[in-house]
């Protein structure tokens, strides 16, 4: 009898990465259900003249009927599915779908409820070698000049302005008033934003410049001094109105003014956090080999992506590389725009960055699957150390909300589940690196000093 009233599944391998469970509900199993909900209803029906609970069957199926049969089909789905999916549910990629064959299966009073459930499926494939890879990278090293470079670079961060008289040097902020002609035979366009003319705008001697040549060519002036300068905007300027477009434009200077790097001793190290110059220059440099050490790895990491996960051949579930696909074109067209690309430019490249949106999909979802694999098969985790590294970053980060209301928003936007999943695949990077075998190489030569031998 126990038997009679099991719910049957049997599991359908309809191609790569798809499965389908066929699932028969018994008769009486179905039709107690029925009952069930037939109570349910019964007792939370409002009709004139009964009370809730004690409406004779006859009025509550003339009234109730239909809804009575799609509540029980919905609960012999729900309750079947939820019985006869363990053995499936770690195999599964997002939720399952009925069968397009069964979507319109109803309950039957006194038969069998069947319908057949529709969901993706991991991919099964062989690990490919992992072990013993021919790594290759470049050795580096921190030396007194990148830490002294850096140190610059803190100190000129630091920098206050001061008012000068001129005359101007590289680097200067200078406050001017400009007006401009055009030279190259055509009419003169709108002034907008003040390119053309204004009485007052900042410019700055150095890279990038708002208007070209102007770095170098207002060196040298003072205070209330003018100068004229002969301005072609490039072609891929981004204002439409001024590309490739030749103008004589006349400057005034009104101000100079000029950064002073603070002197590098104890009391600067102090307003960078440190008590001396030591301290300071001990972190920087430990800062740069963490950075080299990061680079060294993502060196390394990809060399094991081209060596060992994308060469992968395995079928991918259909409709998940759908959507990896479509958000990998989407940021190429995102991209695409951020570069000034118009929708015709980027309507025209539609085929190129779609075969580049496919291919970087499915590489990226072999590589997630292989690595996935690998960290089961080498039994590695997250632990608890690295979670409370986590925490530890977000302790930083929270200002003065409560950690709770962070770790909801992280949770919501799922940066939890990606730093666990990030957190993993670098214990698996590291143990493919630690049993590589990685030759050390000499920095290529700069390619002028190339050329010059």
């Amino acid at each position: 009898m126990a038997d009679a009233l099991k719910i049957q599944a049997v599991p359908v391998e309809l191609g790569p990465c798809r499965m389908k469970l066929d699932i028969e509900v018994p008769a009486e199993l179905a039709d107690k259900t029925y009952r069930q909900m037939l109570t349910n209803v019964n007792s939370q029906a409002k009709l004139p003249g009964f009370r809730a609970g004690h409406i004779p069957p006859k009025v509550l199926l003339e009234n109730y009927g239909p809804m009575v049969v799609a509540e029980t089909t919905n609960r012999l789905v729900q309750n079947a599915y939820k019985e006869v999916s363990g053995p499936y549910r770690e195999k599964m990629i997002g939720d399952p779908i009925m069968s397009k064959e069964t979507e319109t299966a109803m309950y039957e009073a006194g038969k069998p409820f069947k319908f057949s459930l529709e969901f993706e499926t991991y991919p099964t494939f062989d690990l490919p070698n992992y072990k013993g890879l021919h790594l290759k990278v470049e050795k580096r090293t921190v030396t007194d000049e990148m830490v002294n470079h850096t140190i610059e670079d803190i100190r000129e961060q630091a920098s206050r302005y001061e008012t000068v008289q001129g005359p101007t040097v590289e680097n200067d902020l200078l406050t001017v008033s400009h007006h401009a002609e055009p030279t190259d035979g055509k009419e003169k366009p709108e002034n907008k934003y003040g390119m053309l003319d204004t009485e007052k705008t900042w410019i700055a001697l150095r890279e990038p410049e708002m208007y070209p040549g102007v770095a170098k060519g207002l060196l040298g002036l003072s205070v209330d001094e003018e100068r004229e300068l002969e301005i072609k905007f490039p072609e891929e300027f981004h204002l439409d109105e001024l590309k490739g477009r030749s103008f004589k434009y006349t400057f005034k200077v009104l101000e100079i003014r000029r950064a002073v790097k603070p002197e590098l001793n104890d009391e600067f190290a102090k307003t960078q956090g440190f008590d001396t110059v030591e301290k300071l220059t001990e972190q920087v440099r430990a800062y740069l080999t963490s950075q080299l050490e990061m680079f060294r790895k993502n060196v390394l990491v990809q060399q094991i992506h081209e060596q060992v996960l994308y060469p992968q051949t395995f079928a991918l579930p259909a409709d998940a590389l759908k959507d990896v696909v479509a958000q990998r074109l989407k940021g190429l067209e995102d991209q695409a725009r951020r570069e000034g690309k118009s929708d015709e430019d980027i309507a025209k490249s539609h085929d190129e960055m779609a075969a580049k949106a496919q291919k970087d999909g499915e590489n990226e979802m072999r590589a997630y699957y292989t690595l996935e694999n690998i960290a089961k098969a080498e039994k590695l985790h997250v632990e608890t150390a690295d979670i409370m590294e986590y925490q530890r970053m977000l302790d930083r980060e929270k200002g003065r909300r409560s950690l709770k209301a962070v770790l909801r928003e992280k949770q919501e936007s799922g940066e939890i589940s990606n730093f666990m999943v990030n957190r993993l695949f670098d214990k698996v990077y590291d143990l493919i690196i630690k049993e590589a075998e990685v030759t050390e190489t000499e920095p290529e030569a700069p390619k002028a000093e190339t050329e010059q031998k």
